[in-house]
């Protein structure tokens, strides 16, 4: 072959996929059955390891904190909370009960409302924004009942009708509120 043939089947195989494969370039490549499966079984692995330290650590009225803290339902101040981690993404009003820490890199998000002294009410795990499949995104009922058990009880929150699973741990309830798709939107934490 000369140059010129040289150059235009590379040229041709540039615009038509490679000279070893076919296909488009710039395609992602496919993941096999097998890469696929290990996908969803990490998944699966981050979602159960979440439920199992939510439920663990529900029973003495706390949730799995960022920042290396610890905030207990009617004990921790807003005023604590505010000094370990700053001022919150999104302050409470009037109608908005909760403030918001938003997630990020690598920090889950929460919510917290306060009682009328300012101690804290309920904790709302938010679960992470990137990624939200390998953690919260990945807890559904089924996986739940297989994990920790049917709940106490299933309630249908009004507004939304999401499903309200409850478990009864100790002194404190602790909620998965399951969306519409199926999958956990978010967990709060509140004293029974």
């Amino acid at each position: 072959m000369n140059k010129k043939a040289v150059a235009a089947a590379i040229t041709a195989s540039l615009l038509g996929g490679s000279l070893m494969s076919p296909g488009v370039v710039g395609a992602s490549p496919t993941k096999s059955p097998s890469q696929a499966h290990t996908v969803s079984e990490s998944d699966h692995e981050a979602a159960v390891k979440l439920v199992h330290n939510l439920y663990k650590h529900a029973k003495q009225g706390t949730m799995q904190e960022r920042k290396h803290s610890t905030f207990v339902i009617a004990k921790t101040t807003m005023k604590a909370i505010h000094k370990q981690w700053g001022e919150p993404s999104t302050p409470r009003s009037k109608r908005q009960p909760f403030e918001t820490y938003h997630a990020e890199m690598g920090n889950p998000g929460y919510a917290f409302s306060y009682y009328k002294n300012d101690t804290l009410k309920e904790i709302r795990f938010l679960g992470t924004n990137v990624e939200r499949k390998h953690g919260l995104g990945s807890v559904t009922p089924k996986l739940l009942i297989k994990e920790i058990g049917k709940p106490s009880k299933i309630l249908t929150v009004p507004n939304t009708h999401e499903k309200d699973y409850v478990y009864h741990r100790g002194s404190y309830d602790l909620h998965f509120i399951i969306g519409k798709d199926g999958k956990a939107a978010h967990v709060n934490l509140k004293k029974r």
